[in-house]
């Protein structure tokens, strides 16, 4: 199988050397490892997460369930095909990009995974419904769990959002104020969207608000929501960064 080169120029030239839906589920159906692991390196070689639009172009969805029930594997002897197939699970998991169905599946069962997101960045509606699910179980992963992300990867904007809005999060066994964690992500990034700075603003922390005016590489642009807020140290603030009056 053909590995594709990352440096092509369009969509259309990738989609062209791909396998077609009907060869993946024949491929994977044979159970041949040294196949199925040529078509997972060639997808992982497309880069596919750093390109927009491209989910079509992706393993199926049938073709990505399948691999998925390999995880049922893990306990099979070790120089089974069976095991065999457990690994190559865990490469497609690891290396290519999946379909929603299928990282949603994933976050979870292990939530925030080094080994994944080390090389591919969750999709936006993954990061939002971790965050949907922290609010519902705080347990589902800690402080620093979602730093070492955050450290690796800016928020998609609706994720990034939803963040600001973050009210609890667990930090070395405590619950601790969602705050904290959206520090960590002003002094990271220093820029802000604009609905998660009307977020950010409608939150209502001062320290926040203040950090994010001095220190925004760009300014603070949610000046309507600021104002009507009325604190007056935030708008004095707001003013000296601009020398506005």
């Amino acid at each position: 199988m053909r590995v594709i080169n990352e440096n092509r120029h369009s969509v259309q030239c990738l989609a062209r050397t791909l396998v077609p839906i009907s060869y993946q589920q024949q491929i994977i159906k044979r159970r041949r490892p040294d196949e199925i692991e040529a078509m997972l390196e060639a997808y992982a070689s497309l880069k596919l997460h750093s390109l927009p639009n491209t989910q079509n172009l992706n393993l199926s969805e049938d073709a990505q369930a399948e691999i998925w029930s390999w995880l049922d594997y893990e306990n099979a002897p070790a120089n089974s095909l069976e095991y065999q197939l457990y690994r190559l699970c865990w490469y497609m998991l690891e290396n290519n990009l999946l379909s929603p169905e299928t990282e949603q599946k994933f976050v979870q069962r292990y939530a925030f995974m080094p080994r994944r997101y080390d090389k591919i960045q969750y999709l936006e509606q993954t990061e939002v419904f971790m965050l949907q699910e922290l609010e519902r179980n705080m347990d589902f992963f800690t402080f620093q769990d979602l730093v070492g992300y955050l450290s690796r990867h800016r928020l998609h904007q609706a994720a990034e959002t939803g963040l600001m809005g973050l009210k609890q999060i667990k930090k070395d066994g405590q619950v601790v104020s969602g705050s904290e964690v959206i520090e960590c992500y002003l002094k990271l990034y220093k820029n802000l969207h604009m609905d998660a700075q009307r977020e950010l603003i409608n939150r209502g922390d001062h320290n926040l608000i203040m950090l994010y005016i001095k220190e925004s590489e760009y300014g603070l642009d949610a000046s309507n929501e600021l104002f009507e807020r009325g604190n007056r140290a935030e708008v004095e603030a707001f003013i000296a960064r601009y020398r506005l009056g």
